[in-house]
């Protein structure tokens, strides 16, 4: 008998759109679930998941503005400042304390026309939501289908997503509530009590970063999709950052599926680079054993530990594709990534002062606009046969050079 699978969608107001990307990619291979739970807007995405309302949500994250959240509303993000000016915080300052909080009216009316509250109840994909009672500050579990009239589901969405005290406090009748993320806002916890044998939970960074019970993230039986991207502000509605997200969720699912290969990028297949992913690293330190410590604590991070040979020859790619400041939202093949790779790099002018800089080695983490300049001059080298002078002194703080280095130089003299 198939085991029970649940899905688990994190709160993070626009990071919402990761969480559709990811949709697009189980409903093009025909993944399905038995269950749904949510908090927040991964209320809201679960919501249009059970009742199948894919069109209505895909509308929904191609169109909206922050103008259909908040009335007189503005994305929050390192140019709201200059985009909206003083009078444009002054404006939403004098709403927000008009309403005790952001006047969500807009929203409100995208989320009626997003969501048929009568496929919702009749749906055969139980939903869970979270909310969180306020003022005690007590998670509220919900299953949609069983504790709501059909005329309740949108006000419990609402109080699931009321991400006080941005938004205001929902009252439903005597009773008030706010974000279910300020109590649980990525409910692993809820779909396990629920019967759940296999759960994909999508986790954003949003509010707080960390989800409260995090650790249910590495359960055996749970398939945990995060980005390794900066998403962006949960109120940032700028139509060129939600295509990127939901460019970002639908290759990160991907990946998970082993439907693709990479970490900081994407890519379709191995291509003619097995072979040299599989000898790549022993090959890279054979002259440096003892820097395997240091790169080792270079490429590992809070979501990827480096097992393998093949991992290592990722990320050296995608740390090339970093320095060059390759896109990150788009599926390559290998071939024509380092292809791409390499004539950027050929093409980066190197002036004479960085020239002499880097043949004396440079014995300090390189700045980020250095680090272009250097791929530069190792192509340089590289390409006319001559010794990287300064290679060791660069290496003592810059020890992913070492696998940069022996990855262009598989590159560039492999036939």
């Amino acid at each position: 008998m198939a085991k029970k699978r649940a899905l688990v969608l994190c709160g993070g107001g626009s990071l919402g759109a990761y969480e559709f990307g990811c949709w697009q990619y189980f409903r093009e291979k025909g993944i399905t679930f038995d269950a749904v739970f949510g908090t927040s807007i991964g209320a809201l995405n679960g919501a249009m998941i059970v009742s199948d309302a894919y069109e209505e949500a895909s509308h929904l994250w191609n169109t909206i503005t922050v103008g259909q959240v908040i009335d007189k509303g503005m994305n929050i993000n390192a140019d709201t400042l200059k985009d909206y000016g003083a009078e444009g915080l002054f404006r939403f300052a004098r709403s927000y304390f008009q309403n005790s909080g952001a006047d969500i009216n807009p929203l409100m009316e995208v989320v009626k026309n997003a969501v048929n509250t009568n496929k919702v109840k009749t749906s055969s994909i139980p939903l869970g939501i979270v909310t969180t009672s306020y003022p005690g500050m007590k998670e509220k579990d919900i299953l949609v289908q069983k504790d709501l009239s059909e005329d309740e589901i949108l006000p419990y969405l609402h109080a699931s997503s009321a991400c006080w005290p941005i938004f205001p406090i929902m009252k439903i009748g005597k009773n008030r509530f706010v974000d279910g993320g300020f109590t649980n806002n990525l409910p692993i916890d809820f779909a396990l009590r629920e019967g759940a044998e296999e759960i994909v939970a999508i986790r954003l960074k949003s509010f707080p970063p960390t989800p409260q019970h995090v650790e249910l993230c590495s359960l055996p039986g749970v398939t945990t999709i995060y980005s390794r991207h900066e998403l962006g502000s949960i109120m940032d509605f700028t139509p060129e950052v939600l295509q990127r997200n939901i460019r970002f969720g639908y290759l990160d699912v991907k990946k998970t599926f082993h439907d693709a290969i990479g970490f900081d990028y994407t890519f379709s297949s191995w291509g003619p680079y097995e072979k040299m992913a599989e000898d790549f690293f022993l090959d890279a330190i054979r002259d440096n054993p003892l820097s395997f410590d240091a790169l080792k604590k270079e490429f590992t991070d809070a979501n990827t530990t480096p097992s393998s040979s093949k991992d290592y020859f990722l990320l050296t790619a995608g740390r090339i594709g970093e320095w060059l400041s390759m896109p990150l939202d788009r599926e390559y093949e290998l071939v024509d990534f380092f292809s791409e790779a390499l004539k950027i790099s050929h093409e980066v002018k190197l002036s004479p002062a960085d020239s002499v800089k880097f043949q004396k080695g440079i014995n300090r983490p390189l700045r980020r606009l250095e680090k272009e300049s250097y791929l530069s001059y190792l192509s340089h080298q590289i390409r006319h046969h001559h010794q990287v002078k300064g290679l060791k002194t660069t290496l003592k703080r810059n020890p992913e050079i070492l696998l940069i280095y022996s990855l262009m130089k598989n590159l560039l003299t492999t036939k």
